[in-house]
């Protein structure tokens, strides 16, 4: 079972002594989710804000179930430094300030010599972001953060929810707006975006199978070169390139921030077991210069390469490529008509290969919000066409 930290409430910054500059959160659904957590026998941390000593929603601390208590924004920081170390997964669910005031008075504010109706300038400081301080502090930890918004359009809210994954390394970002807070959003890493409106059990299933997977680690140069036929590798090359040729305007390139990523893969067969595969992150215009010679080491959560990082999807697509003797294997950002769906999985995963590449092994199928693949011939065609 896992060890799994979550934070819920507010995480104030002060003014001074008595007066905090706060969000408002009471973080139900946090306290939900650890619920179901425990009962699934998992060992939770939970993070509070000190005022919840007073009245917590559950009975006292069990060996499986603790509760940590922060004083605010420096306290909360520092608790989540500590203990990112310690754990196998983390939800960030607080509702963290993040405009601070820079010199919190000593004492109270005073009011001597003011009267009413005047102003005060208050200079504040941005913090700096606890969410992306823990993937540092533990690279294989399972993490998860949240993203609130006010009044901003879908887009923007998915958007803003996305680069924050991306610049905190999450595995997955909750994304809401005050406007709605019964509609909640998943921000996967491969841009999938599935909502949950009044739909709890549902969404917590979700959370939990994110804090729980296991993800297919790369062996970088695990390939040896005299294993790779420099003929048929050429042959791979070749097709890698007519297919992305033939499908290239179809591939999506979304930009958040400073970071560019292009969705869509291919997987061409070199020979039994070995493939040559798009690469982790690649540009619009990547060709077979840019593919990753890969093969899948499902006994040990292994994806072996000869140089570089495959795409994430490799575990699935060469399941499904192998269990079909396909020549090539594609995956793109959209969903076909009439093809069978099965629901979303991240990349990379155990669950999705499983889910995708070994039960019933489809030779081509839609993934639930998110895309679909399938196995090509070697005229680059679809079996189904699509």
């Amino acid at each position: 079972m896992a060890n799994i930290l979550i934070t819920a409430g507010p995480v104030h910054a002060p003014l001074d002594d008595n007066k905090i500059i706060s969000n408002r959160v009471r973080g139900i659904w946090a306290w939900n989710l650890a619920r179901r957590l425990h009962l699934g026998g998992h060992q939770i941390t939970m993070l509070l804000p000190d005022y919840m000593r007073t009245h917590d929603p559950l009975d006292q601390d069990t060996k499986d179930f603790r509760r940590l208590y922060h004083r605010g924004f420096k306290s909360y920081r520092k608790h989540c430094q500590e203990l990112a170390p310690q754990m196998d997964a983390a939800i960030l669910a607080a509702a963290v300030v993040n405009w601070i005031p820079s010199e919190p008075v000593k004492g109270k504010m005073t009011t001597k010599g003011y009267k009413a109706g005047d102003q005060i300038q208050i200079p504040f400081t941005l913090a700096p972001r606890v969410l992306a301080e823990m993937r540092p502090a533990n690279p294989l930890m399972n993490l998860v953060g949240c993203k609130l918004c006010s009044g901003v359009s879908y887009r923007d809210m998915i958007d803003a929810a996305y680069e924050l994954l991306l610049n905190s390394r999450c595995n997955l970002v909750v994304a809401n707006d005050l406007k709605d807070l019964h509609c909640k959003y998943l921000v996967y890493p491969d841009r999938t975006v599935v909502s949950y409106l009044d739909r709890w059990d549902d969404f917590n299933i979700a959370i939990t199978q994110v804090l729980t997977d296991e993800y297919f680690s790369t062996e970088v140069g695990s390939i040896h070169p005299v294993e790779v036929s420099e003929e048929k590798l050429h042959w791979a090359k070749y097709l890698f390139d007519k297919i992305a040729n033939r499908y290239r305007k179809r591939f999506l390139t979304f930009k958040a921030g400073e970071h560019q990523h292009t969705f869509g893969a291919i997987a061409v067969n070199i020979r039994p077991g070995l493939w040559l595969c798009s690469p982790r992150h690649k540009m619009p215009d990547f060709t077979s210069a840019d593919a990753v010679v890969t093969r899948v080491d499902v006994a040990n959560l292994e994806v072996n390469t000869l140089a570089g990082k495959a795409t994430l999807n490799a575990p699935h697509m060469l399941a499904m490529g192998e269990g079909h003797n396909a020549t090539a294997v594609l995956h793109l950002h959209e969903q076909v008509p009439d093809w069978d769906t099965l629901p979303y999985a991240p990349p990379g995963t155990k669950r999705d290969r499983i889910q995708y590449g070994e039960e019933g092994c489809h030779s081509y199928i839609n993934i639930k919000g998110h895309g679909f693949v399938a196995c090509l011939d070697e005229d680059c065609a679809v079996w189904k066409n699509c």
